[in-house]
């Protein structure tokens, strides 16, 4: 039998080549966050990138967290957003992911953050350590009670992953293996569980 994976609230699908069939959501939030708040974060990193910033740690769900969605920086349509307006001082990097300077941008719940242009701190249970800017807000209603993670769930109904981060990209430039797995965890150094993750507080 054919694997069969899904992420709930969705408005777009992949039928990925290993018989996987992966479920995506490109519809978040447009939170309110003051564009110019979100440009003073953008210059916080350029004008002393070597500080060495304040953590708070948050918790994390019990569940797997391996899986790692990815939806399209083209799906940020709104350009009075701070969503938008970040997008625009964002550059892709070798594997079609979004950054600004040496941040990853991702979209996460907001349990961990409603406000665009925040940073977070990620250690993955592999040792790989990055560093992430929120660009986008997940819906409450395509997340957990708590908002903290959107379920994956296997062909018999159970969750198999929570999905924590999700990687903003550039569609068409991710290597062949996210593709096809519908993850970014398919990428080396963004493979295993997160093991902490922490807000960086300037």
């Amino acid at each position: 039998m054919k694997n069969f994976i899904s992420v709930i609230a969705i408005t777009t699908s992949i039928l990925c080549s290993t018989g996987a069939y992966v479920k995506l959501s490109n519809e978040h939030t447009e939170c309110a966050t003051p564009v110019a708040e979100t440009m003073t974060y953008m210059q916080e990193i350029k004008d002393d990138p070597q500080q060495k910033p304040k953590t708070v740690k948050y918790e994390l769900p019990d569940d797997d967290t391996d899986f790692k969605t990815y939806m399209s920086w083209r799906a940020i349509t709104n350009t009075r957003s701070a969503q938008y307006k970040l997008q625009q001082e964002a550059w892709t990097d070798e594997n079609g992911l979004r950054r600004v300077g040496d941040d990853y941008c991702i979209a996460v719940g907001t349990f961990y953050s409603s406000t665009v242009g925040e940073r977070f701190k990620i250690t993955l249970s592999s040792g790989t350590e990055f560093t992430a800017i929120v660009g986008d807000i997940k819906a409450d209603r395509h997340t957990d009670s708590k908002n903290m993670y959107t379920p994956v769930y296997n062909e018999r109904g159970k969750i198999i992953s929570a999905n924590v981060i999700e990687f903003i990209v550039d569609t068409p430039s991710l290597p062949r293996e996210v593709r096809r797995a519908g993850t970014v965890s398919a990428l080396d150094d963004f493979a295993g569980n997160i093991q902490t993750i922490e807000k960086i507080k300037e």
